[in-house]
């Protein structure tokens, strides 16, 4: 519903004397002495959302604003477009400019913040439950606040691995060699045989799992939410605020108001009830319940609330040790270039000792193999890479084969279906593509599904059934539950666990409940036989690399039983998944990309990330007034909302041909949710990677836009 219609609506019902008064408030005034009466009556609970304004008096620039923004001094590199510099494709072809902001923004170079150690002073004091950041720089931990009271949300410096292998590096040898400048990154390529990245989400990337468990946990105890720092842009983050009960204040410490809607709007929000339809911030006097606004700099923001309520003095040392122990320990208390030398002396020991470590490992791992018989491959890896797998974040999972490597053509023996690399490339994370089988009793299984170690759902996908006359009569949407656990998830990927999902019908004659699916992932008879002659090669899945000419025939299958949603019992069924053809016509596996608005709705509609398992659906399941030879497309997608629906962190939708030529839509597990129609889409080829790009409308919203997207292999 729009501004005007919402408008047209109140003063209606207000002319009739209809319109019912906001909810009473939750405190006894919306200003910070109503914050603090509220925590000294009790409140014990307390979630902060912070963002780049917490780190900006460190002299950390934050994202977006005019002049002294980090997009507007990025403008030095000469970027297509400011935010290149988190894109993985950008990064893996020009990696000099990530680089060079990651030597500016290094954890260790600033001193935290009168905000940074207010966190610390709630953890002190019991009442922190959680801080969720939206910050890289790491700069919580450096306070002081435990690690675990911490979800870094968009990820930080403290972790990397290698793009080409997978393999995790030491951050104090990545810290050493990004501060080395551009002779000290490619030293680091070159040693660990490729890019290395620190762990930050980049655009296109999932979040962490752990941003998503503890929001379950976290949101239902939450008795006082405060934002910090944040424009409240960036999707699903800025969903939190509507995570929490709706007799929880919320207190935002910002520049400038954020997060709210017009008046109207928010007056209709809240006549639907709330949970259904989540308002954001409502700082007017008229119609405010919880929601407190204190502009300004959130140091002194947070210098007020602690006055208030009696903690001045407690801040005021906390920050005074910690800029003393900043001094002394990162700068030194000589001269800065010779503190600087102390820590380049440190870094260089600890890469040494890191060298020593790696090299005796190889080492026992070279007399292990030999012991066991095992052929050793050309690039000194040990057949049985099991400890690999153990760290594992395969290169296309994270953005594709590097440009111009042997890798990033499409193989057509192995490609999307095939989990292994015969050329000896990273170890995949994901089997995605088309499955085709039956059940006991001879139905047909026609599924696109992704298994993955990554994201938020290990299993999804979507489903059909065909009528006697070929035509589809329901789509199924699949999918497994939320926070898997890792170990499970490496297992899945190695082709070693049990895979569990839920099969829900839709259509005039679904039942209600979902089947339940449960079964293993399980090599080719090519690779069991190998398994035979040697027992301790697990599969190319896990990681260890075989001999392509013994992976021509390889076919990942699954093997289980499904327990219908009647009951009874449960049916036995199998299924292989299908070698897409070379060309980018075809469809079949993981998809990973960007859906952006048009540019006049940039301020309004967020950007929204593409994971979709598509597969080109066999005949019959083509749209009716499908051209000739164009692709049937069908498939499943989630998205990690976070709150964009109440009690759903985790939107799951299918995807069905619908329309002339290539044309689909969007239909989300939801009642009364919009469609949105993809239209002129179009396949190429990127860097040897299928791509599919087009138009998206959501009529019933009024929106539109351009995606884009390639198949991860």
């Amino acid at each position: 519903m729009g501004e005007e219609q919402a408008a047209q609506l109140i003063a209606g019902l207000e002319r009739a004397g209809k319109l019912p008064p906001p909810p009473p408030p939750v405190l006894s005034s919306f200003d910070v002495d109503g914050i603090a009466q509220h925590i000294t009556n009790g409140a014990k609970n307390i979630i902060v959302c912070a963002g780049a304004g917490i780190s900006v008096s460190a002299g950390i620039p934050d994202f977006r604003t005019p002049g002294t923004g980090l997009y507007d001094n990025l403008q030095r590199f000469d970027l297509p477009d400011p935010q290149s510099i988190f894109a993985l494709d950008y990064f893996q072809e020009t990696p000099a400019a990530f680089y060079t902001l990651a030597k500016e923004l290094f954890p260790g170079s600033f001193c935290p913040t009168p905000s940074h150690y207010f966190l610390k002073l709630l953890a002190d004091k019991g009442l922190l439950t959680r801080c969720y950041t939206q910050n890289i720089d790491s700069m919580e931990a450096q306070a002081g606040l435990d690690p675990e009271l911490c979800v870094a949300a968009h990820g930080n410096f403290d972790s990397a691995h290698c793009l080409a292998t997978g393999k995790s590096v030491n951050t104090a040898e990545v810290k050493a060699a990004i501060l080395a400048g551009e002779k000290g990154w490619r030293v680091l390529a070159e040693k660990h045989g490729g890019l290395v990245k620190p762990d930050i989400v980049f655009f296109g990337e999932n979040l962490p799992e752990r941003f998503f468990r503890l929001i379950q946990k976290d949101f239902k105890q939450c008795d006082l939410l405060i934002v910090m720092g944040t424009s409240l842009m960036v999707r699903p983050f800025s969903s939190l605020i509507h995570e929490v009960g709706d007799e929880v204040p919320r207190l935002l410490i910002n520049r400038e108001e954020v997060g709210c809607e017009p008046k109207a709007v928010r007056r209709i929000r809240q006549l639907l009830r709330k949970r259904d339809f989540p308002a954001g911030f409502d700082f007017d006097e008229d119609t405010r319940w919880r929601d407190v606004s204190m502009l300004g700099d959130c140091d002194d923001g947070v210098a007020a609330l602690a006055a208030a309520m009696g903690w001045g003095a407690e801040l005021e040392k906390l920050v005074a040790d910690g800029r003393a122990n900043f001094e002394s320990v990162v700068l030194g208390t000589a001269a800065e270039s010779r503190g600087a030398s102390k820590l380049t002396s440190t870094w260089k020991l600890v890469e040494t000792a890191k060298a020593a470590e790696v090299e005796a490992a190889a080492a026992a791992d070279e007399l292990a193999g030999q012991a066991a018989g095992l052929k050793l491959h050309a690039d000194s890896r040990s057949a049985d890479a099991g400890s690999d797998a153990e760290c594992e974040s395969a290169e296309e999972e994270a953005g594709g084969a590097k440009p111009g490597s042997p890798t990033a053509e499409p193989q057509p023996s192995a490609a999307a279906a095939a989990p292994a690399s015969p050329s000896g490339s990273a170890p995949r994370t994901h089997v995605s593509g088309f499955w085709v089988g039956s059940e006991e009793g001879g139905e047909p299984i026609h599924w696109a599904l992704s298994l993955s170690t990554e994201g938020a759902l290990a299993a999804f996908g979507c489903g059909y059934s065909l009528s006697p006359d070929g035509s589809v009569t329901t789509y199924q949407t699949l999918r497994s539950e939320i926070g898997l656990p890792l170990e499970e998830r490496r297992a899945i990927a190695a082709g070693a666990a049990t895979v569990r999902f839920q099969r829900q019908a839709h259509g005039a004659d679904a039942a209600d409940a979902a089947d339940e699916v449960e079964c293993v992932l399980w090599l080719s008879d090519a690779v069991n036989e190998l398994r035979e002659k040697q027992p301790e090669l697990k599969g190319a899945i896990s990681g260890e690399t075989v001999d392509a000419a013994h992976l021509v025939n390889f076919q990942p299958e699954l093997r289980g039983s499904i327990r219908l949603a009647g009951g009874g019992t449960a049916r036995p069924f199998s299924c292989k998944l299908s070698a897409p053809a070379a060309a980018a016509s075809q469809l079949s596996g993981l998809w990973i990309g960007e859906a952006a608005p048009i540019e006049a709705l940039e301020r309004e509609v967020p950007r929204n990330p593409i994971r979709w398992a598509l597969a080109t659906a066999a005949a019959g399941a083509e749209p009716a007034d499908a051209r000739p030879g164009a692709p049937r497309i069908f498939g499943a997608g989630y998205f990690d909302d976070a709150a964009d629906v109440p009690g759903m962190p985790v939107l799951t939708y299918t995807l069905q041909g619908g329309g002339a030529g290539g044309d689909f839509y969007k239909l989300y597990d939801i009642p009364g949710a919009p469609r949105v129609h993809y239209s002129e889409v179009q396949a190429a080829e990127s860097y040897g990677q299928p791509t599919l790009s087009g138009q998206w409308a959501n009529m019933q919203e009024g929106t539109q836009g351009l995606f884009a997207c390639r198949r991860e292999e």
